[in-house]
């Protein structure tokens, strides 16, 4: 390349105004998802309604503690509501106790070992970047 004035000129280059630039890079068009309008009678709104109405038939899920990849069912159980519903339960989740949180701590304290002898967790390139906090088990009072 060499220089021409105030722009670079390489092998097939063109000049467009004051600057040369090289031929031959082609930058597709790019393309929107559809639009979707949900008015009455559409589709995607009928799926939408019927998706709803089958939410709110189905008796609320269940979320039980991870750690370490184990589930844990403590028995003590506290419920998520719809913000714009507060009647309407939409789950029960467990509540951590003592000893959830002691294994939840002993389980963090491993995966710190893990990582930093990297046995295959983490790349060596990737060994300085910063990972994703740790979950901590939710305590009810």
């Amino acid at each position: 390349m060499r220089r021409v004035g105030r722009g670079l000129v390489g092998l097939g280059g063109r000049r467009t105004g004051r600057w040369y630039h090289t031929v031959g890079v082609r930058v597709p068009v790019p393309q929107n998802e559809p639009v979707l309008t949900y008015m009455k009678g559409s589709k995607e709104r009928e799926a939408i309604e019927s998706e709803v109405k089958r939410m709110k038939a189905a008796e609320p899920v269940e979320i039980p503690i991870i750690i370490g990849g184990e589930e844990y069912k403590t028995g003590k159980l506290e419920e998520v509501r719809a913000p714009h519903n507060h009647k309407q339960v939409l789950a029960r989740y467990h509540c951590a106790g003592e000893r959830e949180t002691k294994l939840a701590i002993e389980a963090s304290q491993e995966a710190k070992q893990k990582y930093s002898e990297n046995k295959g967790l983490i790349s060596e390139d990737r060994r300085n970047k910063p990972t994703l906090p740790l979950t901590i088990p939710h305590s009810c009072n």
